[in-house]
């Protein structure tokens, strides 16, 4: 039995559960308000931390050798940068995620980026080019 039906199957129960709640019903019959999704993803957000154990977890149960990404939103986004880093994965920073380069400060994407290289040579890692990313990835130069 591969990972994702051992997941599947263990969470079964639990995604009952989920999809038995009124916000989701609601979602599902296009009835959502404006209100009541801002408010459900602001609790998602509290229920889903951004910790080192779970990064380790998710990264435990992906096949050895494999490529694999993390990001955060928000004031966690740079965190995540040296925890990917750290844990030999890659990692993405954007103003979809965050728009400010520290507290009150705000960013463009180009200074997000430039932080998140410092942040990955000064622990040591390797930050790619298009032309290498492409070449690990595998991935034909675009037109």
């Amino acid at each position: 039995m591969s990972f994702h039906e051992q997941l599947l199957q263990q969470s079964a129960d639990a995604r009952q559960g989920l999809l038995a709640t009124p916000i989701i019903q609601g979602c599902l019959r296009g009835e959502v308000s404006l209100p009541s999704y801002v408010a459900f993803l602001r609790e998602a957000y509290h229920h889903v931390r951004h910790t080192v154990p779970l990064l380790k977890a998710m990264k435990a149960a992906l096949p050895a050798g494999a490529d694999w990404a993390a990001f955060a939103i928000s004031r966690n986004e740079f965190p995540m940068v040296a925890q990917a880093a750290l844990l030999g994965g890659n990692c993405r920073v954007g103003l979809e995620d965050n728009l400010y380069l520290e507290r009150g400060v705000f960013a463009s994407n180009g200074q997000l980026v430039e932080k998140a290289v410092k942040i990955i040579e000064t622990l040591g890692a390797r930050v790619l080019g298009p032309q290498d990313a492409r070449a690990k990835l595998g991935l034909e130069k675009p037109c």
